[in-house]
């Protein structure tokens, strides 16, 4: 998005996956000294090179210890630059952009302004090579939006249609509510009591099955298989594997929701919005549950919500 001349670009940093609103890849990044063989969507940046590994980072709670992140963001401006055309002709892209952030809900009130201030000294000026591209970067301002309630906007006509309306997004390692509600003038406004960040992503319930499947059959996969099997992608495994990662993955869907009951927000009678890529991958198991209300729950299946959304809100402001 643009104003102005001035390109608006939203990153989700998440903890498995990095977004744009046009790209998704993740988060494993490797540093180096000299080119990386192989890779691709290189970048040098301050004499070191990165280059993404295709795993992912271990869990940072703040994303400003460390470059790794830094360089994640670079390469995602750097990456949406190119998709809008701004460095196809081989030279120098020169741009002015306005970073739009997100972070968890309760990581936001304390974060926000170490968040913001790292990013735009960091990459207020930055040079870099991107994919064999001279990029000039100039991050004029970076603004931070609340995980979950980014994403709703993009869903902004399910807040007219409905009076209240809970968002739960299932990320990596944390799962964050947001409630709204219409106040007497009509307008939806966020009920603060539930908007909450619970510590019980996707990730955990991963090295869960991992570690039974190696337990009782002795075999070691990655995240990517365990992934697969969720998603009913994976036909190789015995069956009988496949079926302890569907009841493992039931009890961890069942303790998600069972948290948010104990926090008072009920999904049996309360419109709710999934997102993130974990509500994607544990789906079935949510529609299953008798916790939840299948005629009350809408589905956001584009994990980019979040940064399509932070992008929205800051185009919006600036406009």
């Amino acid at each position: 998005m643009q104003v102005e001349n001035i390109q608006v670009i939203g990153v989700d940093q998440g903890n498995r996956n990095i977004k744009t609103a046009s790209s998704v890849v993740p988060n494993g990044i490797m540093e180096s000294d000299t080119i990386p063989a192989l890779a691709k969507d290189i970048l040098r940046y301050n004499d070191r090179y990165y280059a993404l590994s295709y795993g992912r980072q271990t869990y940072t709670r703040d994303k400003t210890q460390g470059d790794e992140f830094l360089a994640l963001t670079l390469m995602s401006i750097c990456r949406e630059l190119r998709y809008r055309g701004y460095a196809n002709d081989g030279g120098p892209c020169v741009a002015e952009v306005i970073l739009a952030l997100d972070l968890p809900i309760e990581h936001y009130r304390v974060q926000k302004e170490k968040h913001k201030d790292f990013f735009e000294k960091r990459l207020g000026n930055a040079v870099c090579e991107f994919d064999g591209v001279l990029y000039r970067i100039h991050v004029r301002l970076v603004d931070v939006y609340p995980q979950g309630f980014a994403a709703l906007m993009s869903n902004r006509e399910l807040l007219q249609r409905h009076d209240r309306l809970c968002v739960v997004d299932i990320g990596g390692y944390q799962v964050n509510t947001v409630m709204m509600k219409k106040d007497s003038d009509g307008e939806s406004v966020p009920v603060m009591k539930y908007c909450r960040t619970f510590d019980m992503g996707i990730i955990p319930l991963l090295t869960e099955i991992k570690r039974n499947i190696d337990v009782s059959f002795d075999m070691k996969i990655d995240d990517s298989v365990v992934e697969d099997i969720l998603s009913g992608k994976e036909r190789y495994l015995p069956e009988e594997i496949r079926k302890m990662a569907y009841g493992i993955a039931e009890k961890y869907v069942d303790g998600i929701l069972g948290e948010l009951y104990e926090a008072e927000i009920n999904l049996k009678t309360t419109p709710f919005l999934l997102v993130g890529g974990g509500s994607i991958m544990l789906l079935n198991w949510i529609r299953q549950s008798k916790r939840v209300s299948i005629s009350a729950m809408f589905v956001e299946e584009d994990i980019r919500a979040n940064a399509r959304g932070a992008e929205w809100m800051s185009l919006t402001r600036t406009a």
